[in-house]
């Protein structure tokens, strides 16, 4: 019985750092984003995601708060919108001349969630709820939220971070 309780109370402690993990990965606790997202985009693809990591500045340092907000909404507009078999690229750029906006985007290249007939106006609103939750933290943090989409099926969630605010 005692071997029960400790084989269960083992599981539990490596479901809780899982866990923890997913929520925060270790990147963002030391403000490495650039790690975290490559971190996400590799449990995307053990999740049959095809998402990848691109164009990425070497010399980014970021907030924590902003780091964590980056990643998460990174992070939930992928869970809500791709679809297995379609691929998405994260993309970090510097943008304007000289650069004074860090560029954060994530395209979906394909058909996303919220194109699928049968459930479409449920991942619609869900969508929607989702973009706004985004919207609503990146304007508390100064941190422009958009979508792009283009009539190739590309979807995107553009995230803009003016330097001169950091």
């Amino acid at each position: 019985e005692t071997a029960i309780v400790d084989q269960l109370l083992e599981e539990s402690l490596a479901y809780t750092r899982l866990l923890i993990e997913e929520l925060t990965p270790s990147g963002l606790r030391t403000g490495q984003f650039i790690s975290a997202l490559e971190i996400l985009a590799l449990d995307m693809r053990q999740g049959s995601h095809l998402v990848h990591v691109a164009n990425v500045p070497s010399d980014i340092s970021l907030s924590e708060p902003i780091t964590i907000f980056l990643y998460r909404a990174a992070r939930s507009f992928l869970r809500q919108a791709i679809r297995n078999g379609v691929s998405s690229l994260i993309t970090v750029s510097m943008e304007g001349e000289p650069a004074s906006i860090i560029r954060v985007r994530v395209a979906i290249n394909g058909e996303t969630r919220t194109s699928e007939t049968e459930h479409a106006s449920l991942f619609a609103q869900t969508m929607g709820m989702c973009f706004a939750g985004i919207q609503a933290r990146g304007t508390l943090l100064g941190i422009a939220v958009s979508i792009e989409i283009s009539p190739e099926t590309t979807t995107a969630l553009v995230l803009d971070l003016s330097l001169i605010h950091i």
